[in-house]
């Protein structure tokens, strides 16, 4: 999940064509995904709400994942290197919950 940010870091200049920034951005959208998930209030019960979590999970996803592509960009300015957020910014990759996105986005608007 995360080996094309490794590899980014790890050799920035190879990073000089379409496809590996593509995986790059792909990886940065899970781990945002993934952070997004685990962002809760302070005082936040996880157990208290699994059973209504697993009744909302598709949309809790599909919001997840829409707020994630949403601030994908500005978090990549926030969190990585200038010429390494650039390269990011300048792909972008498939949906991974295309089904759930549209759902999510017509809650949101």
């Amino acid at each position: 999940m995360v080996e094309p940010l490794q590899r980014m870091y790890a050799r920035p200049e190879l990073f000089t064509v379409q496809d590996p920034w593509s995986e790059c951005r792909a990886a940065l959208t899970t781990v945002v995904h993934e952070f997004t998930h685990l962002a809760v209030p302070r005082h936040h019960d996880p157990a208290a709400g699994a059973v209504v979590s697993m009744l909302l999970w598709p949309l809790e996803e599909g919001v997840t994942e829409v707020y994630s592509r949403a601030r994908l960009d500005d978090i990549a300015d926030s969190v990585l290197p200038s010429d390494l957020a650039a390269g990011i910014k300048q792909v972008r990759c498939s949906h991974e919950y295309p089904d759930w996105e549209p759902a999510a986005r017509a809650f949101a608007i």
